[in-house]
């Protein structure tokens, strides 16, 4: 799927808050997960230590507390990441067009209004340009 699929790539600048806020919903979920590991590791060493009752009872407290941090981490990843990264979606090539537009979701306010006057001040500049000087005028009477 990902050799047929369209891709982009580049920067999106991202504002401190924003980095920060993708970053927890990256690495806490990761944490996680890397803590059922870690988890199901203890659990395995001290259900090995000895076959007493209590024992037992403290390896599936960590095997319970280790699918709940499976599922936590696994929620983080799936779902909640998605909701709060800026996510891009490349659309078909129009007629007459070079280039494959990007559409962006989850991005802010601020961001849209800044693309949208850049691509205006862009479209004027082209008008002027393509506008040119204005021909000259012959007086009125002239051949």
């Amino acid at each position: 799927m990902a050799a047929v699929s369209r891709r982009a790539s580049g920067h999106l600048p991202l504002t401190k808050s924003s980095s920060r806020t993708i970053g927890l919903t990256t690495w806490i979920p990761v944490g996680l997960l890397g803590g059922t590991v870690v988890l199901w590791i203890l659990a395995a060493i001290v259900a090995g230590s000895s076959s007493d009752q209590t024992t037992g009872a403290i390896a599936a407290g960590l095997v319970i507390l280790s699918l709940v941090t499976l599922v936590a981490g696994g929620v983080g990843v799936y779902m909640i990441r998605p909701l709060v990264r800026p996510r891009g979606k490349v659309m078909e090539q129009r007629p007459g067009q070079f280039d494959k537009l990007v559409e962006l979701h989850n991005v802010h306010p601020a961001f849209v209004a800044a693309v949208n006057q850049i691509h205006e001040a862009r479209a004027a500049q082209y008008a002027a340009i393509s506008a040119g000087p204005n021909p000259p005028t012959l007086p009125q009477g002239s051949p």
